[in-house]
């Protein structure tokens, strides 16, 4: 019971710490976004109620949202862009909050990804192990051996990794969703959905 507790505690914890830290960054945005606006909006529109004001700067604040979301289509956009990060990167305690949130969002955001279609297990690195991995498509060699495109993912940061191109009849297949398979490389396998293992407490080290 206590084990359960616990992981249920733990998975919680993947889910809400990125929502909170997401509501947080936004909230913060949005204040710095609405004391730079008010000023302008009580200008154009002196007798405007103040939940009229609000909306507009909200919908300012979506508009501000899109038109970053156009520059990361555009080379320059993206060049500003990364000037922006390498500036954070380059402050202390700025470079450790914005990575460690970066990866947390990547990392749970990647379980929605399309290009992640089902959860296996491949012979690597070699025929006498079996690591986990992400099937992203398939491809056909010109001698008609078809191939699965598998992600292996590094831990505990899954936005790196692996591709393998493992032939079909070697494929494993799991009935792991993709959400539990990032849950697994982030956790260390630590949220496996059915971790048996106990911790043999009558070990006892071995003397060289």
């Amino acid at each position: 019971m206590f084990k359960h507790i616990r992981k249920c505690i733990i998975s919680g914890l993947f889910i809400l710490v990125p929502m909170w830290v997401s509501v947080l960054v936004i909230r913060a945005v949005y204040r710095v976004m609405v004391s730079a606006l008010l000023p302008v909006l009580e200008y154009f529109f002196p007798n405007t109620p103040d939940f009229i004001l609000a909306i507009i700067s909200i919908l300012l604040f979506m508009v501000l949202l899109y038109l970053i979301g156009v520059m990361t289509r555009f080379v320059i956009g993206q060049h500003i862009l990364r000037m922006a990060e390498k500036l954070f990167l380059h402050i202390p305690v700025a470079k450790t909050v914005y990575s460690a949130v970066k990866q947390i969002i990547v990392s749970i955001t990647a379980t929605t990804r399309p290009s992640f279609k089902s959860v296996v297990l491949v012979q690597f690195p070699h025929s006498d192990m079996r690591a986990l991995g992400f099937v992203t498509g398939s491809y056909t060699a010109p001698d008609g051996q078809e191939y699965w495109n598998v992600f292996i993912p590094t831990c505990p940061n899954p936005t790196s990794g692996y591709l393998e191109f493992v032939p079909k009849e070697r494929i494993e297949a799991t009935d792991l969703s993709i959400e539990d398979g990032v849950k697994m490389v982030i956790s260390l396998g630590a949220l496996s959905p059915r971790n048996n293992i106990e911790p043999n407490k009558n070990s006892k080290k071995q003397e060289v």
